[in-house]
């Protein structure tokens, strides 16, 4: 699992992937014995800083806070927090289907909730749900015009090989001067060079540069 963000070590923009892995004894560099298995979270592509747990212990919290969550947002559904636990619950489990299920559920108790909207917009695009991670996301933008909606939104698009829809949706980047954010623009220009526009991935590059340091 990948997802784009912000590196609480080095606090670069970056990929932060998060996965299960095995811990071997090795011998001349020749893993032998499996020792322990554990969950990594957010590795850094930037600085490989991470956290982690011991996998079995890791499963143990999830399914525990999957059936509070569940439990909580089943005896008051017109709770804003208790829908968006639930749904972050689904989403760290990994459960599409149940996540589904639950959106359909939510949305039309929640119809006004801008951040619930994008929430579930974002989970959506985890899930590869790109269609309904667009609908959604647009009407969150309709009720609150936030720059995070934008972005993820943007993301999207990209995925979907649109670079014209998502550079529609990254115009503060640039415009605000957030350097922080430079990873989106050049992911936009790789999206435009991936569709053989190469004359607006430079167009982007150019508008990107001043914001390299």
């Amino acid at each position: 699992q990948q997802r784009r963000g912000i590196c609480p070590h080095c606090r670069r923009e970056t990929v932060l992937s998060t996965y299960d892995t095995t811990v071997y004894f090795t011998f001349v560099f020749v893993p032998l014995i499996p020792l322990r298995k554990k969950h990594i979270m957010d590795y850094c592509s930037a600085c490989s800083r991470h956290y982690a747990v011991p996998l079995a212990k890791w499963r143990e919290t999830l399914s525990n806070t999957l059936s509070e969550s569940m439990d909580r947002y089943h005896q008051a559904p017109h709770d804003a927090k208790a829908a968006a636990d639930a749904i972050d619950a689904l989403s760290i489990n990994n459960d599409k289907d149940g996540f589904y299920e639950l959106a359909r559920d939510v949305i039309p108790r929640h119809p006004a909730n801008a951040g619930l909207l994008a929430q579930i917009g974002a989970v959506c695009h985890r899930f590869e749900m790109n269609e309904e991670a667009c609908n959604i996301l647009s009407r969150s933008l309709e009720l609150a015009d936030k720059e995070e909606t934008h972005e993820v939104l943007a993301g999207v698009y990209l995925d979907m090989l649109k670079p014209d829809e998502a550079a529609r949706h990254l115009g503060h980047v640039v415009e605000g001067g957030q350097a922080d954010k430079l990873i989106l623009l050049l992911l936009l220009a790789q999206c435009y060079q991936a569709v053989g526009l190469h004359d607006k991935a430079l167009e982007v590059l150019d508008a990107a540069a001043p914001l390299n340091p």
